[in-house]
């Protein structure tokens, strides 16, 4: 007999009986999912009897009705005998439950058996110890029931059975009244045949029988109603039945996993669906709610209506009573494995008040349950007159109020968490949340109150629904709201829910993508291979198209991500895609075979030339008037040809001798095209061409000594072209009429495979944009780290891939576009050096291929042509994302892998309106980090002419520590390291010195800490 305190009795008047629900032993952990999720499940029951003992931490003697000391009648829950008819009626209730809540897909049959077994041990020899995970004695005690029952019931075949179950006498340890105590009754449980091997090795194939094996096993007990001792000696009979924790157990054998706190036993969800603590001992355990939306899902029991576009007026009616034609169920995606599921939640849907079935005396009975004053239902032990529930018209009568539920499911932990039972375990980060509305998350929670602890299991505040009068309820689940839609990593989902009506049977709700200057135009699964993608778009147009190159196919899409046309064996390489005469382009190439794919008004044609060689590279030069094509051919020898379009639509073979560019002893990479000005770059040699001729330098080739990935081509602000090359070891050469200006190594542990440029600061020069794990960097041609970098994210997640550049705000400076490996989509303002407002983006995944830029256009509005910018990603589950990412944009600098559609790899000269013009401007001089923590700290200083410098460092004592002398370039921001490595603690002074090419002189003194 468990002993309290008054306070905590008296507030069972008023408090739920979950409030008192402390952990719970509902073990689900590692089984398998049952395929026996639609049609009969046989249940096979034994009732179980220990050797009689007194024992101050079991309940009763071991044998059924002792744990009652004195006689209650028919008047209570779950009266005595404890027979077969008795239990037989519990299991009505689970068959009467999964009927309807399945809508007829799932039927339980079931039989007890008609006499008691006695097993050879006290109940506490079967009960695992205290807080031990160990259920070996559970396991034994499951294994000798079989046995004995086998031996005693030689008329039953078992094999005819699908789940079995042992209801024993007592009540089980799941249930804490908030006082400490040590508890050897038995935990209520599922064990299914991978808990079962874990018990027993994996050589175990069930318990075996003349007729079959047994391989799962649900333990319950009799009932969960106890007495409770009062401090004035009278004895209270708290009453808590088993219906709740039979279906819970079912659900388990479903495979269903739990979805409370499963380390801790907390509540996770509340009330709101079936494998939550709170929902399966709701109503003092007569019924729990109907299973959550995800559960049914789950389960296969309901299919939800997919919506990822704007939608006014959608409307969602309860299940109960709904038509066919009717919508029960809505997900709403945020990533491919993450969304929400919204459903309707009515109390009483049928308006006839809640009737309750229950059976006493072998006769069945109902009763009419009518709301409180609160205007709720409230199902204490005293709504029926006493006996076993069997039935409930609506077990949604049980969920704490009405209006729309909306839940937060994250599939990767679902995965990630199942094997191991903890979907919910992380109270921050779950995988079946509810947003409630209230805005204050509390459900699982625990208060303290005059009446002693409560767990939150929700209200009636946390549904969706117009007139809710929560302190924090705007009518609206948004970005902004409190709860916000965001996912779970804190990225925008874009999702507004809002303008919910009243309480109905069919309520309604406007759905929008969309957020600030933000809004996804299309999310869609595309019918296209596993094979490696590649994306690009018809850059700026009055209709934009993108195209996906897949398996060699070339797929246009229109923006929606409806399929428009399929071109076969069209491309193996990145395609150039461009408009002439008002004829879009397409031109692509598949081994040998150069693909021209046009279509205007007119006509619409495919033409393929067969090459001499592999085509490895394409690009386009619009400069000149009549584009010309430039392709790159591997053979026996690689070449570079340069053919006008004129001339590649009128040949009928291939012109090898057309234009011949050069003759490289390697495949050709890329181009860097700008103004009748071009570079190609091999493996390890690049070539400069102006208007078609190489441009002889010291030599026709400049030696790249690294193997090449990349190169770019821009301009200075002199108008000079610079070519920048990614070779191998992260090491980055920037070349100026044909001169190697500067070389610089990046120093990264991750391999760099890619970078852009892109006008930042409109300060004379273009930056080098690049992903360096966990860090978006921006250097310049020096190797000299951009004000306001690195970005840096400190999540777990790494940058990747190629950075992208677009003027979002039309300011002249290129915010920037940076994706990771977890499908996070940042613009970062590098003014600013901080994420725009709206972004981050996710998709959830890591990118499939280089997302693309691309802008439609607009009627002019002004002196200047006007453009709607839109980014388009393709993750590797072949899911389409189009977002319009600003009402207009400004320049776009990098919009693809290769720049912009035309393959180009150029960015013209930097904007000079920002430029330094003073020689020596003192306060961009100064030195970073500062304190100094490290080994180094980097002195940086601006100049605008080339110029000799002189470093000295002094301690406080005068006493020169250190001298450094370096070259620097003017026009740009130029850095000297000063290594601390073996410098002490404390202040000192570094005196820079500037001795211009020019003649003239500055310098400044840095006060610089270190600390160690």
């Amino acid at each position: 007999m468990k002993r309290v305190i008054l306070a905590l009795i008296i507030g069972l008047g008023s408090l739920p009986a979950q409030s008192i629900v402390g952990k719970i032993n509902h073990d689900s952990s590692l089984n398998n999912k049952s395929s026996i999720t639609a049609g009969t499940i046989r249940i096979l029951a034994v009732m179980v009897e220990f050797q009689s003992d007194r024992y101050d931490a079991t309940t009763g003697t071991g044998k059924f009705g002792s744990h009652y000391t004195k006689a209650y009648g028919d008047t209570i829950l779950d009266p005595l005998p404890h027979d077969a008819n008795y239990f037989s009626d519990h299991l009505l209730f689970a068959k009467n439950y999964f009927t309807k809540v399945s809508r007829g897909k799932l039927d339980i049959t079931y039989k007890v058996l008609p006499e008691v077994i006695t097993v050879s041990k006290t109940m506490r020899e079967y009960s695992p110890g205290y807080e031990s995970k160990d259920y070996t004695p559970l396991g034994n005690f499951s294994e000798e029931v079989w046995k004995f029952a086998d031996q005693k019931f030689t008329d039953i075949k078992f094999s005819d059975y699908d789940l079995f179950v042992i209801f024993h006498a007592g009540v089980s340890n799941g249930l804490d009244d908030g006082t400490f105590s040590i508890d050897r009754n038995l935990p209520s449980l599922y064990l299914g045949t991978v808990s079962l091997k874990k018990i027993f090795g994996n050589q175990f194939n069930g318990f075996p029988t003349r007729t079959g094996n047994i391989s799962n096993t649900i333990i319950l007990p009799e009932t969960e109603s106890y007495e409770l001792l009062l401090i004035d000696n009278t004895t209270y009979l708290q009453q808590f039945t088993i219906n709740g924790a039979i279906v819970a157990n079912i659900a388990s054998h479903l495979g269903v996993p739990d979805l409370f706190n499963s380390e801790t036993g907390r509540s996770a969800i509340g009330r709101f669906g079936l494998m939550d603590a709170q929902g399966f001992n709701a109503n003092y355990g007569m019924f729990p709610p109907e299973p959550s939306a995800w559960e049914k899902s789950f389960l296969g029991w309901e299919t939800p209506k997919i919506i990822s576009t704007d939608k006014r007026n959608v409307n969602l009616s309860t299940r109960i009573n709904s038509l066919p034609s009717d919508t029960t169920l809505i997900k709403i995606p945020i990533t491919p494995t993450e969304y929400y599921l919204l459903e309707n939640r009515q109390q009483d849907a049928k308006k006839d008040n809640v009737i309750i079935t229950y059976r006493r005396n072998d006769s069945t009975f109902t009763k009419e349950v009518f709301k409180d004053t609160s205007g709720l239902y409230y199902i204490a032990p005293g709504s029926i007159p006493g006996g076993v529930v069997v039935d409930v018209d609506e077990f949604d009568a049980a969920v704490p109020g009405n209006g729309i539920v909306i839940w937060h499911i994250d599939e990767k932990i679902i995965n990630e968490k199942m094997g191991a039972n903890a979907i919910n375990a992380d109270m921050n980060m779950k995988g079946v949340d509810v947003e409630e509305a209230d805005g204050i998350q509390d459900i699982g929670h625990s208060f303290s109150t005059i009446f002693g602890t409560s767990i939150g299991d929700g209200s009636r505040e946390d549904f969706w629904y117009k007139g809710n009068p929560a302190k924090f309820y705007k009518n609206s689940f948004s970005p902004a709201s409190k709860p916000n839609s965001n996912s779970n990593s804190g990225a925008n989902s874009l999702i507004t829910i809002d303008n919910f009506s009243g309480i109905s049977n069919k309520m309604s709700f406007n759905l929008k993508f969309g957020e600030g200057n933000i809004k996804l135009i299309s999310s869609k699964n595309l019918n296209l291979s596993q094979s490696n993608k590649i994306l690009t778009s018809n850059g700026f147009s009055t209709v934009n198209y993108i195209y996906i190159i897949d398996n060699s196919n070339l797929n246009q899409y229109d923006l929606l991500g409806n399929l428009v046309r399929i071109i076969s064996d069209f491309s193996e390489i990145q395609p150039v895609v461009f408009k002439y005469n008002s004829t879009e382009y397409i031109i692509g190439g598949k081994g040998t075979l150069l693909n021209i794919y046009w279509k205007n008004a007119q006509e619409e044609k495919l033409k393929t030339l067969d090459c001499p060689g592999t085509i490895t590279a394409l690009g386009v030069d619009v400069s000149r008037g009549i584009p010309n094509i430039l392709i790159g051919v591997w053979g026996a020898s690689s070449k570079a040809y340069m053919i006008s379009l004129d001339l590649l639509l009128k040949a009928d073979v291939f012109n090898a001798s057309a234009s011949l560019m050069v003759e490289q002893s390697n495949a050709i990479l890329n181009f860097g095209i700008g103004n009748s000005f071009y570079t190609v770059l091999s493996k390890n040699e690049f070539t400069e061409y102006q208007n078609y001729a190489p441009i002889d330098h010291k030599s026709l080739q400049i030696s790249v000594v690294d193997f090449a990935k990349k190169s770019i081509l821009t301009a200075d602000s002199q108008g000079n072209y610079i070519s920048v090359i990614l070779q191998a070891n992260n090491k980055f050469m920037a070349i100026k009429r044909g001169i190697i200006q500067s070389t610089f190594e990046i120093k990264s542990p991750v391999q760099i495979n890619s970078f852009a440029i892109a006008d930042l600061f409109n300060d004379g020069q273009n930056y080098i944009l690049l992903c360096n794990g966990n860090s978006l960097e921006a250097y310049n041609y020096n190797g000299i780290m951009a004000i306001n970098f690195p970005f840096t994210i400190s999540n777990g997640e790494n940058f990747v891939g190629t950075p992208l550049a677009v003027d979002l705000n039309r300011d002249g400076f290129a915010e920037i576009i940076a994706f990771t490996d977890k499908g996070k989509i940042y613009a970062i303002n590098p003014i600013t050096g901080k994420v725009m407002n709206s972004f981050p983006l996710t998709t959830g995944m890591q990118s499939g291929t280089t997302p693309i830029l691309f802008a439609e256009d607009l009627p002019t509005m002004g002196p200047l042509p006007t453009s709607r910018p839109y980014l388009a990603m393709l993750d590797p589950t072949n899911q389409l994302y189009v977002w319009n990412i600003a009402p207009t944009q400004g320049k776009s600098f990098w919009s693809g892998e290769f720049g912009d559609p035309l393959n180009s790899s150029f960015v013209p000269a930097s904007s000079s309106s920002q430029i330094q013009t003073e020689f020596f401007p003192i306060d961009k001089c100064y030195n970073w980090p500062n304190p100094v923590y490290g080994t180094s700290t980097n002195i940086r200083y601006y100049l605008s002419e080339n110029a000799s410098v002189t470093i000295k460092i002094f301690d406080l004592s005068g006493e020169l520590v250190a001298e450094m002398n370096a070259r620097a370039f003017g026009g740009t921001d130029n850095e000297t390291v000063w290594d601390v490595s073996k410098i002490q603690s404390g202040i000192y002074y570094a005196n820079v010195t500037i001795n211009g090419d020019g003649g003239k002189t500055a310098n400044k003194i840095i006060k610089i800490a270190v600390i160690k």
